[in-house]
């Protein structure tokens, strides 16, 4: 018995629906520019993180290998800042002290 293989019937509904089309239309936009989102969040955030490590440390070393961490590690740089780079403790009990 031999079959043929035909394409299943096309179903014209999707589009007319408009909530598909404008699915569609979303997800191909955020296809488009997803790319440059990532890109303007990773810039930001290292910006961001560089600028605290020159107004934050004291210690010009530190601040220079901070800077060396956030620029040369794309994407994972600023987070590691964020993790082990800021004294929380220090600043916490600066805080304290300022309020007693």
């Amino acid at each position: 018995m031999h079959r043929t293989l035909t394409a299943p019937p096309h179903n014209e509904g999707w589009q007319t629906d408009p909530h598909a089309l404008v699915l569609r239309a979303m997800l191909t936009f955020l296809s488009d520019l997803w790319p440059l989102l990532l890109g303007l969040i990773q810039f930001t955030a290292m910006a961001g993180a560089a600028v605290h490590v020159m107004l934050s440390k004291s210690d010009e070393r530190a601040a220079a290998g901070w800077l060396a961490v956030i620029l040369l590690v794309p994407f994972l740089g600023w987070l590691v800042y964020l993790l082990f780079g800021i004294n929380r403790i220090q600043r916490r009990a600066r805080e304290l002290r300022a309020r007693h």
